[in-house]
């Protein structure tokens, strides 16, 4: 079956469209995805959940919430190692986009860092 030229234009019109519906929806889920997650609980808090689901005794309370409090740690130690990490990536690209630059590019270029860092810095005050 051959597609005349009109019949392309429709299929090309409804892919497009299709493909920007999928694209629109994933975009809004992965936006509220985060809000919908649990609130953070303390050791204390999931110790005293799990004394209650499997009967613990003080000494394993105690053993449970030490686990917890240094996995927690530990996790905290992984994430500030893996922001550090980041933002040395990050600068080291920028460093590579700003050789590529003129001078008069360079500034332009400065100034919509200094703005998209500071939106970034509002996002993240928002989240906490």
């Amino acid at each position: 079956m051959m597609l005349t030229n009109k019949h392309k234009a429709y299929l090309i019109i409804t892919i497009t469209f299709l493909l920007g519906t999928i694209v629109g929806a994933s975009g809004q889920y992965l936006r509220l995805a985060p809000a919908a997650t649990a609130p953070h609980r303390t050791p204390r808090e999931i110790t005293q959940e799990l004394t209650q689901v499997l009967s613990l005794d003080e000494s394993q309370q105690l053993r449970v919430e030490q686990v917890l409090d240094d996995g927690q740690r530990q996790y905290q130690e992984v994430k500030t190692q893996m922001k550090s990490q980041g933002l040395a990536i990050r600068d080291a690209m920028r460093n590579r986009i700003r050789e590529t630059l003129s001078s008069d590019q360079q500034a332009k270029y400065e100034a919509w860092t200094r703005a998209l860092d500071a939106r970034r810095e509002q996002e993240a005050k928002k989240k906490n």
